[in-house]
C-alpha cells in the first residue's frame, strides 16, 4: 500500500513538473492559453514530458546526459506549435532546464548534509527525506519561474542575434557543467570537504548565469533605447521632408496659377478668332500640364501628411499607380507620434517594395486607406507583388506563411500596444495588410 501511494505521488509530481516547465515556456514565448485548440495542445506537451521522465526513472535513478532528450523534445515541440523563432524558443527551452536541474543539486547536496544522508539515497529511496528533497525543488522551481515571468513581462527582450548566440552559449556550456558536476558528486566517493567544493562550483556557474540573465535586461533596454532614438529621427525626418513637400507643392501651384492665366488668354484669343481646331489640339496639352502637379493629402496630423506625401511621391516616381482614401480630420492623440512614423513607414515601404517588383506585364498598384470608427483605427494598405519572387514558403495562401518573411514583427508589435491587430492575407490578386489601433 505505501509502495503504491508513493509511486502515485512520483507520478503526480512529474505531471506537476511537466506543467510548470510547459508553463513557464509558453507563457515566456506570449502564447495564447484562451484557445481551446492551444490549451489542447500545451496540455499535450506537458504531458508527453512527463510520460519521458517516468520513463527514464523507471530505467536509471538519475538521467545525467540522457536528460537532454527532454530539451530536445521540448524545443522540438514548442518551436513546431508556438512559432517563436529558432534562437528565442531555444533560449527559454535552455532557461528553463538550467533552472530545474541547479536546483535540483543544490536541495540534493543541502538536504543531504542537513540529514548526514547519502546523495544517491534522495533520489532512490522512499523516505522522508527525499519527501521533503521533491517537495522543495518543485517549490522553489515554481517560484523562480513566477519572479522570471514577472520581470520579463515588465522587461520586453530586445536582443540582436549575436547576443542571443553568446548568451545561449553561456547558458549551454552552464547546464553541461552543472550535469557533470552533479554526475560526478553522484557516482564517486569524496570527502565532505570534496563534496562542498563541488557544491560551490555548481552554485558558482548559477550565480554566472544570473549574472547573465541581468545582463539580458541591460542589454535589451540598451536595444530599446538605441530604436527609440533611431525611431525619433526617422520622425524628424519626416518632419523636415513634410516641410519640403509643402515648400515644392506651393511653388508648383504658383507656377499653375501663372500658366492657367496665360492658357486662359490663348483660349479666349482662339474662340474669338473661331480657330477652333488649334483650340482642340491646345486643350488636351493644357489639361496634360495640370494633371502633372501632384496631389497633396492634406489633413489635420502633421505626421500622417509628410508620410503619405512621402510614399505617395516615391511611389509615383517609381511608376506605381496610387490611390489614397483617408480622412481630414484625426483624433489620435492616444497614439504616439514614434509609432505611427514606424507603423506607416514600415507598411508603405514593404508595399512599395513589393509593387516595384511586378513583373513588366503586371500593373504596379498601391492602395491606402485610413478611417476612424467607433474608437478604432483602421489602416489598410493593398498592392500588387510578384509571385516569384516570393519565397517558396510563401507562395500559397495560407496566411501564416504569407506574413513570414515581410518584417510584420515590428507591425504587430504596435498593432498590440494599442490592443488591436494585424491581418495579413491575399485578396483579389492584392497583397493586403489591415491594422487595426484602439485609440479611445
Amino acid at each position: 500500500m505505501y509502495h503504491n501511494l508513493w509511486n502515485i505521488f512520483e507520478v503526480l509530481v512529474d505531471i506537476y513538473e511537466g506543467f510548470n516547465v510547459y508553463y513557464f515556456i509558453f507563457s515566456f514565448l506570449d502564447y495564447n492559453f484562451k484557445k481551446q485548440k492551444n490549451k489542447i495542445i500545451f496540455s499535450c506537451g506537458a504531458l508527453i514530458h512527463a510520460c519521458l521522465v517516468l520513463f527514464f526513472n523507471m530505467l536509471m535513478f538519475y538521467e545525467g546526459v540522457w536528460g537532454s532528450i527532454y530539451i530536445i523534445f521540448t524545443f522540438i515541440y514548442t518551436l513546431i506549435f508556438v512559432h517563436r523563432g529558432v534562437i528565442k524558443t531555444f533560449f527559454v527551452t535552455m532557461l528553463a532546464y538550467i533552472w530545474v536541474l541547479s536546483i535540483n543539486a543544490f536541495f540534493n547536496v543541502f538536504i543531504s548534509s542537513i540529514a548526514d544522508f547519502n546523495l544517491v539515497a534522495l533520489y532512490t529511496e522512499q523516505n522522508v527525506e527525499r519527501f521533503v528533497f521533491i517537495l522543495s525543488v518543485q517549490l522553489f522551481v515554481t517560484y523562480i519561474y513566477r519572479l522570471m515571468l514577472k520581470i520579463f513581462k515588465k522587461n520586453e527582450i530586445r536582443l540582436q542575434a549575436r547576443e542571443w548566440l553568446l548568451i545561449l552559449i553561456v547558458f549551454l556550456l552552464s547546464f553541461c557543467i552543472i550535469l557533470m558536476i552533479h554526475a560526478v558528486q553522484l557516482n564517486c566517493h569524496f570527502s565532505v570537504k570534496y563534496h562542498n567544493l563541488l557544491f560551490l562550483s555548481s552554485f558558482g556557474l548559477l550565480l554566472i548565469n544570473v549574472v547573465c540573465y541581468y545582463m539580458i535586461i541591460e542589454l535589451s533596454k540598451a536595444n530599446a533605447m538605441k530604436m527609440e532614438h533611431e525611431l525619433l529621427l526617422m520622425e524628424s525626418n519626416y518632419r523636415k521632408q513634410y516641410a519640403e513637400n509643402v515648400k515644392n507643392q506651393y511653388e508648383e501651384i504658383r507656377r499653375i496659377q501663372h500658366d492657367m492665366k496665360h492658357s486662359y488668354y490663348v483660349i479666349q484669343q482662339l474662340v474669338v478668332e473661331e480657330r477652333y481646331e488649334e483650340l482642340q489640339q491646345y486643350l488636351p496639352q493644357m489639361s496634360k500640364q495640370i494633371c502633372f502637379a501632384e496631389s497633396m493629402v492634406t489633413t489635420n496630423h502633421a505626421i500622417i501628411n509628410a508620410i503619405l506625401n512621402l510614399k505617395l511621391s516615391t511611389a509615383k516616381k517609381q511608376g506605381i499607380k496610387t490611390l489614397c482614401n483617408t480622412i481630414k480630420d484625426f483624433h489620435i492623440e492616444q497614439v504616439e507620434e514614434v509609432d505611427l512614423c514606424h507603423l506607416l513607414g514600415n507598411l508603405l515601404d514593404n508595399a512599395i517594395e513589393a509593387a516595384a517588383q511586378c513583373s513588366s506585364g503586371k500593373t504596379k498598384y498601391m492602395e491606402i486607406s485610413i478611417t476612424e470608427r467607433n474608437q478604432f483605427l483602421f489602416i489598410i494598405v493593398k498592392n500588387s507583388y510578384n509571385q516569384e519572387k516570393l519565397p517558396p514558403d510563401l507562395q500559397t495562401s495560407k496566411l501564416n506563411k504569407i506574413e513570414h518573411g515581410f518584417g510584420v514583427k515590428t507591425i504587430k508589435r504596435i498593432a498590440k500596444k494599442y490592443n488591436g491587430f494585424a491581418d495579413f492575407y491575399i485578396e483579389n490578386d492584392l497583397f493586403c495588410c489591415n491594422v487595426t489601433l484602439q485609440i479611445k
